[in-house]
């Protein structure tokens, strides 16, 4: 046999072994819009039995079904990989390069300000805010404010910040505006961390609504997928869904498994997130968990009853996309410990925020929601910000003179709707109660002008015989005025003049320092000239004793010196900035330069000493919780 035979044989030996290997084929688009919902899937050739599946997109993992939705924010190219595994333990990879492209521009030279809050209505100051892929981040207001960015039918607003859960939001512009306004609520993370061995079973149980995990032993792994050995660091966050209201991720937006956008129903959700030295892990490729929780509302919004037995669609929040990505079923059992008898149980093979949620499959409606001043439509360039609310779910839009489209909502949800617009000193505001009916539905609400008035806030300390002036922070809420964040400090006397419809009730929380806070409500209705408000914190050891902390620096020789310090609570506010000399001052409004200080095991601070040719820094500090005293040593430094 020639050479040229034997090597044609051995190429068709191989082509007949290669046409009987497992193989998959990727289906998804070469080139994509921002944010615009997209499909991808695999197909299975020559497998031998049933095929499981990973996606993952720049290496991230973003799905284990045969089919997935979703979108991209950011502009550039992306890796799409799927890898998947037949019953015979037969692998094949593929991958393909998606292009996003730039969506249409309604606006180039758009203004949108985000204001970012805690649930309670805190500014939150420093925290990143992302929109379609460029970041800014929030000044002492909690405001992040992006100008000459472009606008686009859907933007993509993102904030993050240590100690809460990352939030993202769509929003939609069916026109052309000039600006808008919006504010984003962060919900806060479980100050409790459960510290376990990772060798053993887990099965904790938060105290909120018996939130439970149940995992085995050795289930996790680091990024590189290594069995993770020894202790981790579990915080469970509980989320009560009747108080949740607009700190709801993503605003209950969600993308089902046939890739439609629908808006749900919450009957709970909680937070899992796990670490190593600070570093997170996560579930072994095929490990899984058991999640619980206690079932606080047996009705839903559209009056859907639960009893043990039913089911319910599960689904995690996707950071990337704003939308909750459908994944499974939990289901309704018996308790003994919750209030309503009844608990969420579901059994997950990743962890992120999971929520019990459905939706309105049948007779959905959707809503067309517009504003008026005085009974006429908004000028081109004109919007107004709109607050839509269930009793389990609130909802944000921006809308222009062409109104704006709520995504798919139950029928039978009554909606309390809130609008308000402001411009050049001008307040239109206006209220609505509707009932969702099946198909569409056109919510129109009329604003009207409003009167607004100037009020004057301000803070002070007393310690039993000092009482002086501080700067505080305020934010006011009113049922007229989108919430109002405040900061005395460069104020004229710490006195800062802020707006309020007459007849509102405000609703006032401030804080020194982060450390101390005050709420309030005040009536205008009975206010009779210029509302000057003057907020009052006793810090006397009558009143926060138990709380009351003092500062020390001792060098590497033992010997005390007057240091700078800075203190941080846990979410990075500053409780204390200064040198010990001005904190024991005998003109410092603090009592025997004692500082309240409510939680400072879950704080930390540096402290530091330059002089002429040398520098001290701190080298770690020590929290005695009996004699109130956080030492820091100092250690030389080249200079």
């Amino acid at each position: 046999m020639s050479i040229i035979s034997i090597k044609t044989s051995i190429i068709a030996i191989l082509m007949v072994a290669l046409t009987g290997c497992f193989q998959v084929e990727i289906d998804a688009p070469d080139s994509v819009e921002q944010n615009a919902i997209f499909e991808m899937t695999a197909t299975p050739k020559k497998n031998k039995g049933e095929v499981s599946y990973q996606w993952s997109l720049n290496d991230d993992l973003i799905s284990e079904s045969v089919t997935h939705y979703t979108m991209l924010p950011a502009l550039g190219e992306y890796t799409l990989t799927v890898s998947a595994v037949d019953e015979e333990g037969n692998e094949d990879s593929q991958s393909k390069t998606i292009t996003v492209v730039a969506q249409p521009s309604l606006n180039p030279d758009f203004s949108f300000g985000i204001n970012v809050s805690d649930k309670a209505g805190f500014a939150i100051t420093e925290a990143p805010v992302t929109i379609n892929g460029t970041t800014v981040l929030t000044d002492q207001y909690g405001l992040a404010q992006f100008d000459g960015i472009s606008q686009t039918s859907l933007m993509l607003v993102s904030a993050s910040k240590e100690g809460y859960l990352t939030q993202t939001y769509q929003y939609n512009f069916d026109a052309a505006q000039e600006s808008a306004v919006a504010t984003l609520a962060l919900q806060d993370l479980n100050a409790v961390i459960h510290t376990v061995d990772s060798n053993e079973a887990i099965d904790i149980v938060e105290t909120e609504l018996h939130t439970k995990l149940i995992v085995d032993a050795n289930s996790f792994v680091d990024a590189n997928g290594n069995t993770v050995t020894g202790e981790i660091d579990i915080t469970i966050t509980p989320i009560d869904i009747r108080a949740v209201d607009n700190a709801f991720l993503g605003g209950a937006q969600a993308l089902t498994s046939s890739g439609e956008a629908v808006a749900l129903i919450s009957t709970g959700m909680a937070d899992y997130q796990f670490a190593q030295n600070g570093v997170a892990v996560s579930l072994a490729e095929g490990a899984s968990a058991v999640i619980e929780m206690d079932m606080v509302v047996t009705t839903g919004d559209d009056g859907r009853e639960f009893v043990e037995g039913d089911t319910i669609e599960m689904w995690w929040f996707d950071t990337t996309t704003g939308f909750w990505i459908e994944d499974g079923m939990g289901a309704v059992e018996l308790s003994d410990t919750s209030e309503t008898g009844l608990k969420l149980v579901a059994t997950v093979k990743h962890f992120t925020t999971w929520n019990w949620d459905y939706y309105k499959q049948e007779d959905r409606s959707s809503i067309v929601f517009n504003c008026l001043k005085n009974g006429q439509p908004l000028a081109s360039d004109e919007s107004c910000a709109i607050t839509a609310s269930s009793e389990t779910m609130s909802r944000q839009f921006v809308a222009g003179s062409q109104g704006v489209t709520a995504i798919n909502t139950p029928p039978n949800v009554t909606y309390s709707v809130n609008v308000n617009s402001a411009a050049d000193g001008a307040l239109w505001v206006g209220s609505e109660t509707f009932t969702t009916v099946s198909g569409n539905n056109v919510v129109t609400v009329d604003m009207e002008l409003k009167q607004t008035n100037t009020g004057y806030i301000q803070c002070r300390i007393i310690n039993e015989e000092i009482t002086s002036l501080a700067p505080c922070d305020a934010i006011i809420s009113s049922g007229s005025i989108t919430e109002q964040l405040m900061d005395t400090t460069d104020a004229n006397n710490l006195r800062a003049p802020f707006v309020y419809v007459a007849g509102d009730v405000l609703d006032i929380s401030t804080t020194i320092g982060g450390g101390l806070f005050q709420d309030l409500l005040i009536d205008t209705a009975t206010v009779n000239g210029t509302l000057d408000l003057e907020i009052i914190f006793d810090v006397s050891y009558d009143a926060v004793g138990d709380n009351l902390y003092t500062f020390e620096c001792v060098d590497e020789a033992g010997d005390a010196v007057d240091c700078n310090i800075i203190w941080y609570d846990r979410f990075e506010n500053i409780i204390f900035e200064g040198n010990i000399s001005e904190l024991t001052d005998p003109n410092s409004p603090w009592t025997d330069g004692k500082v309240y200080i409510e939680s400072p095991e879950s704080g930390f601070g540096d402290a530091w000493l330059r002089g002429s040719g040398y520098y001290l820094g701190s080298d770690g500090f020590d929290i005695n919780t009996s004699t109130k005293i956080i030492k820091f040593i100092l250690i030389s430094y080249p200079v």
